[in-house]
């Protein structure tokens, strides 16, 4: 994480813009098991405070249960702290990716952020919507 970390300082040292990272929601509690993935949640939660204290820009996404399906077909849901209690908590990957791509292209307001992101039935999040 460390090596990580300083490649990404020198990146956006150059001036090549700010870190989108997809992490996942349930860092609130790392002690979660994942059979073969154990401590998978500390991990995420220690690189995601390291990279908060760094001196990086970032964005930090921390989608629920990822899916295959279409993107733009359901609303998209925001929280923090794994609040989001939505049945299911799923979202397809090609919403993820247009968040990452939102975030990219307006650092001015996603830098510095670090939310969940889910999806419900509902009105279709477009992307003019998005920050």
């Amino acid at each position: 994480a460390k090596s990580q970390l300083a490649a990404f300082a020198r990146a956006t040292a150059d001036g090549l813009g700010q870190v989108v990272l997809i992490s996942t929601m349930g860092t609130t509690d790392p002690k979660q098991s994942l059979g073969a993935l154990d401590n998978i949640f500390f991990y995420k939660l220690n690189f995601e405070a390291s990279l908060m204290a760094s001196t990086v820009p970032y964005t930090i996404v921390k989608p629920c249960g990822l899916t295959d399906g279409a993107p733009t077909t359901s609303q998209l849901v925001t929280g923090h702290d794994d609040d989001l209690t939505l049945k299911p908590p799923t979202i397809s990957r090609a919403d993820v990716a247009r968040v990452v791509v939102a975030s990219l292209q307006r650092p001015d307001i996603a830098k510095g952020l670090r939310f969940d992101l889910c999806s419900k039935p509902g009105a279709a999040t477009q992307d003019a919507a998005l920050p």
